[in-house]
């Protein structure tokens, strides 16, 4: 489940700021320590569970912007 702290964290992250992308995650200094694939892991896990959505910007293809599965 979310017994990994980091997967809390990405979860925490997106609650709380709008227009959180893997790339805003990345760029915060609290996920420095981490990876870029272990922030893709979580962000994977949290979409499968449906937890969080992940939509195509529409200023930036390349990005997903992610939120709260509501």
């Amino acid at each position: 489940g979310l017994g990994d702290v980091y997967k809390r964290q990405v979860f925490s992250f997106v609650t709380s700021n709008i227009n959180a992308t893997i790339t805003s995650i990345k760029k915060d200094s609290y996920f420095s320590k981490y990876s870029l694939s272990t922030i893709k892991r979580a962000v994977l896990f949290l979409t499968s569970r449906g937890l969080i959505r992940a939509e195509q910007s529409s200023e930036d293809k390349r990005e997903m912007i992610l939120t709260i599965h509501s």
